[in-house]
This record gives C-alpha cells, structure tokens and sequence, in this order.
C-alpha cells in the first residue's frame, strides 16, 4: 500500500522530524514500510505515519501524555506498547525536539551499532551466561 502523498507542510513537517531525530548521537534514518524510520542501532525511536508522528514511549508515559496533552493519541499498531503519536506541525520545534530526544533515550546505553546488547559474553559475569547455573 503507497504512503500518503502530503502537502508542501507535510514535507516540511518531515524534513524537521528528520533534522531534529539525525541531530541526536548515533541516530539514523532507515526507510522501512515505505516510510522514514529514526533509529539508534536496530531500535526504531520515531517514525512518520502518514500525517503522524510515531514516538517510542513507555506505557506510563503514554498515559501521562494521553491524560494531559489532546494533541497526543495512542499510535496506530504500535499504541498498545506505550507508543504515542502527534499530527506533524502540532508541537512547537522546541517540544518536538524533546519528545525526539526522550523517544530516543528509552533505547538505552545497552544497545550498540547492531541494536543488540553491546556487553560481550565474555564480559558479563559466568551466572548471567546462557546454560549455567
């Protein structure tokens, strides 16, 4: 299925959700499902959906945001993880830049330039090892 065509303000929408999420450390832009996709490794922090931003929130985020903000709204498909979603143009740079930037740290220190656990096995001590006991 095609993405949505937007208007001129829709791509302008998404050139500033690219700027603003390529701006953060080790962040990078994947097209994946025909759409942009900002990720840190292989974890996914933002996307755009149509006229949405999609951002990566824990659940009791979702519920804060959802309860205080009515330009916020559970993310289609993604929603029922926490994630949240904004209509592109509703937030101002400055909030969208730390909603971007609070969507990307969830990923978290572990993960490194493949999204999986950057400790090597070596390093984790012998009773975090798979098989033993």
């Amino acid at each position: 299925m095609p993405t949505k065509k937007l208007s001129a303000a829709g791509d302008a929408g998404i050139e500033e959700v690219r700027r603003l999420a390529l701006a953060g450390a080790g962040a990078a832009e994947v097209e994946t499902w025909g759409r942009p996709t900002f990720r840190v490794g292989d974890s996914i922090f933002a996307t755009v959906h149509g006229d949405l931003v999609i951002l990566r929130a824990t659940p009791e985020q979702q519920r804060e945001l959802l309860a205080a903000d009515t330009r916020f709204s559970k993310a289609p498909y993604w929603g029922k993880n926490g994630w949240v979603a904004v209509t592109l143009g509703a937030l101002s740079t400055d909030e969208l830049a730390a909603r971007l930037a609070e969507a990307r740290s969830l990923i978290g220190p572990r993960h490194g330039a493949s999204g999986r656990s950057a400790v090597s096995p070596a390093a984790r001590s012998p009773d975090d090892r798979p098989g033993t006991s």
